[in-house]
């Protein structure tokens, strides 16, 4: 997967929150932001990194997600390798 990929994936999440209610507003809190600046931000690769960090921390999100947009489970965790702060930790 490419960075470009990636960043679909994390747009494609956002839409995908969008449609909820009570997930984008989750979104919002958790993130300490408002409509305004999604809109702003929407194709920053950072801002990409939040709603993937959002979207993975939940495992019924990522499978509802995934199921209804017709990509592999794991394609949100590799796309959120691509993105600012992806890199896996080293725990050694």
């Amino acid at each position: 997967m490419q960075k470009r990929q990636g960043e679909i994936i994390a747009i494609r999440s956002l839409e995908w929150l969008a449609r909820d209610e009570d997930l984008m507003r989750g979104f919002l809190t958790a993130t300490g932001t408002d409509l305004a600046e999604v809109s702003e931000r929407a194709e920053s690769p950072e801002f990409l990194a939040a709603v993937l960090d959002y979207l993975l921390s939940s495992d019924r999100n990522v499978t509802s997600f995934c199921e209804e947009c017709g990509i592999p489970p794991e394609a949100p965790m590799a796309a959120r390798q691509l993105l600012p702060g992806g890199d896996s930790p080293h725990w050694t």
